[in-house]
């Protein structure tokens, strides 16, 4: 998709017109800069724990070019098997282009048709910026249907509004209300853990257990 049509939802117009300008490029996924980004990915690791990822089926919704797969690799976690699913062509392409092993990605928009992510049947379920374009009630609903589908549970990180900089101009991303983020998580599951402190409370991040531990 090189160009924004009408019939392409307003939740991923900006990528695909970044996708556009950029091609399959870091700068088309939107991320400000890779050391946030990492610290993300770090934080997102840490709060699920490496059980949750080493040797387990790992589901990426919004994948782009492959950037948390490549950092699970390059911390020296290895999954049983990888499926990222992207909705923009050329963000899915340049994943596909790295080779990564264990890995496959697939076409799919996650928000529209929740299908595809029971139909990998995973493990675990991550969420890493793949949530910032979507309306609070839209991503709840993908975070509900992630949570159903996987095994061990979801991880997920959004821009929090109970942090420094929760004034800061984000467009076209947006900001979360926090306390309703972590409400919701609970009526989920009550084995949740949230992390605000990776980015100075500009970003946070939950993980939502399966309630069996037998399952781990």
């Amino acid at each position: 998709m090189s160009e924004t049509h009408d019939d392409t939802p307003r939740y991923l117009r900006p990528y695909v017109r970044a996708a556009a300008r950029h091609g399959g490029t870091f700068e088309a996924q939107l991320w400000r800069n890779r050391e946030g980004q990492r610290i993300r990915f770090e934080a997102i690791v840490s709060l699920a724990g490496t059980t949750s990822f080493e040797g387990r089926r790992v589901l990426d919704l919004g994948c782009g070019i492959g950037d948390f797969a490549a950092h699970l690799a390059d911390t020296g976690i290895a999954v049983a098997e990888g499926v990222g699913v992207e909705a923009v062509p050329e963000l899915r392409g340049a994943a596909a282009a790295r080779d990564l092993p264990r890995w496959s990605f697939r076409a799919g928009d996650f928000v529209a048709d929740p299908t595809v992510i029971a139909a990998v049947g995973p493990d675990v379920v991550v969420c890493s910026g793949s949530l910032n374009t979507l309306p609070p009630r839209r991503a709840r609903e993908v975070v509900t249907h992630a949570y159903a589908a996987s095994r061990l549970g979801v991880v997920f990180n959004f821009l929090s509004d109970a942090g420094t900089r929760a004034g800061e101009d984000l467009h076209p991303a947006r900001r979360f209300d926090t306390m309703r983020m972590l409400r919701f998580a609970v009526g989920l599951s009550p084995r949740v853990a949230f992390r605000q402190d990776h980015l100075d409370g500009h970003d946070a991040c939950i993980w939502i257990a399966r309630t069996n531990p037998a399952l781990g």
